[in-house]
């Protein structure tokens, strides 16, 4: 039988101590007997027993009632009291005190057997739908909170932190899907994972996955954990991987808690979407979606900050205007689809071969522009790596139906500079021009 404990309270010795052997008797532990009010509350604090046979008369000025009353303050603790009479004002005032039984002196063994499990088993339904209510009350807290997080990172937090706070799982592992069995793991409060390292799953915990939500490993589950004595589940997250808690040791997982797991994370993948698709709107708003390029909004908007910025430190900003050569030609004559393309391997190029600190715009249809922050007499490097490696994609791209090649103008700014930003694009725009018609020229020539 499970071990629950019981506390006696009872000024009558020999009654007090045939109630333990009944109770030794039906397996039941009894933690102490005590005679009056005060040192039943004092008992009921320190061994904190599953339910208190409490007498309604006791030694001293402490009522059983009084002192139930003291008790309950403190824990909800199942009171079956025994009395010897029960008249209209002692019912009364058991109704009040908001007992759970009581039972007439003298009574059957089977009669106390009866009424100490029906006790202990209401009193166990009403924590569990108290724990139940709670803890639905503090995650629809948490999916408020959610709906204004600005960052994934800081859901995985939340999550983290409700999981293991008001679920009561004692680890939690959240897993993003890199690849079929392949996760990165993203957050976890274990001690013993490190965040961005790399994690295989089973295949066979990755089978059961494919028709549940919900996997509870076994003993015959291999998972190379170390944590023994612990429980382990994965659970789905969408859109993100998976999801992996741990049980408190030595205790099997509650439906109701891995039910409630599953409500978080279904609202935690509502947010992680609110997310992807804010941040999809904010790429979409700054970036070419063909080339991947930043594009003329968010061009002009940086700009401000770039020359802030250099006025502050006196430094220059250099300009590539870059024209795109045969870009008519090839969608003329092959369709546009093959314009694309070139301008693919084009951008591929800028990006690639500038560097990093540098801004790729396409500007216009058939134009770039490479915003070069701190920057002047560098220029000249970084056009001769663009054309280097121009030149070797021909080489290897004999078969493609266009040839990569472009006119390159470039133009400066600094701090000193009397000239605008406008009148400084229209400059590299303007010798732009000029490398094209130099370029023509030595392709007539050919």
């Amino acid at each position: 039988m499970e071990d629950i404990k019981i506390l006696i309270v009872e000024d009558e010795r020999i009654i007090a101590e045939d109630l333990r052997r009944i109770l030794l008797k039906y397996d039941y532990n009894v933690v102490a007997i005590t005679s009056n009010g005060e040192d039943a509350i004092k008992a009921a604090e320190k061994f904190k027993p599953d339910v208190i046979l409490m007498d309604i008369v006791l030694q001293g000025e402490m009522s059983g009632i009084t002192a139930s009353g003291e008790i309950n303050k403190k824990a909800k603790i199942p009171i079956i009291y025994i009395t010897s009479y029960l008249d209209k004002n002692a019912l009364s005032e058991i109704k009040n005190s908001q007992s759970y039984a009581y039972i007439m002196k003298p009574f059957e063994e089977k009669e106390l057997y009866a009424t100490i499990e029906i006790a202990v088993y209401k009193s166990r339904m009403e924590r569990m739908m108290w724990d139940y209510n709670y803890k639905i009350k503090e995650l629809h807290k948490i999916s408020s909170k959610l709906a204004g997080v600005k960052t994934i990172s800081e859901i995985y937090r939340i999550v983290k932190n409700s999981v293991v706070n008001i679920l009561g799982f004692q680890y939690l592992v959240i897993l993003h899907k890199e690849s079929k069995n392949h996760y990165k793991i993203v957050c976890n409060n274990s001690g013993i994972y490190k965040k961005d390292s790399d994690y295989f799953i089973n295949k066979d915990i990755l089978k059961k996955l494919e028709n549940s939500q919900t996997v509870i490993l076994d003993e015959d589950d291999f998972d190379g954990d170390d944590f023994e004595g612990c429980s382990i589940a994965y659970m789905k997250f969408p859109k993100v991987g998976l999801v992996k808690v741990y049980s408190q040791k030595g205790m099997e997982f509650s439906q109701n808690d891995l039910n409630m797991l599953g409500l978080l994370l279904r609202h935690a993948t509502e947010d992680v979407n609110r997310i992807n698709l804010q941040e999809e709107l904010q790429y979409k708003a700054i970036k070419d979606s063909m080339t991947d390029c930043y594009n003329r909004f968010y061009l002009f908007n940086i700009l401000d900050l770039e020359v802030k910025k250099a006025k502050r430190k006196k430094n220059s900003i250099a300009f590539l205007m870059i024209d795109v050569n045969g870009l008519k030609e090839v969608n003329d004559n092959y369709g546009h689809s093959y314009g694309d393309q070139l301008l693919i391997v084009v951008a591929k190029i800028l990006k690639e071969y500038s560097r990093e600190t540098d801004i790729v715009v396409r500007y216009g249809g058939d134009e770039f522009l490479i915003v070069m922050p701190d920057t002047k007499e560098e220029t000249s490097l970084v056009v001769d790596r663009i054309r280097a490696r121009t030149d070797e994609w021909n080489k290897n791209h004999k078969e493609s139906v266009f040839k990569v090649s472009f006119a390159i103008g470039s133009a400066y700014w600094d701090s000193t500079s009397e000239n605008t930003i406008d009148e400084i694009l229209a400059l590299a725009d303007k010798r732009m021009y000029e490398d094209k018609k130099k370029s023509k020229l030595r392709m007539d020539r050919e």
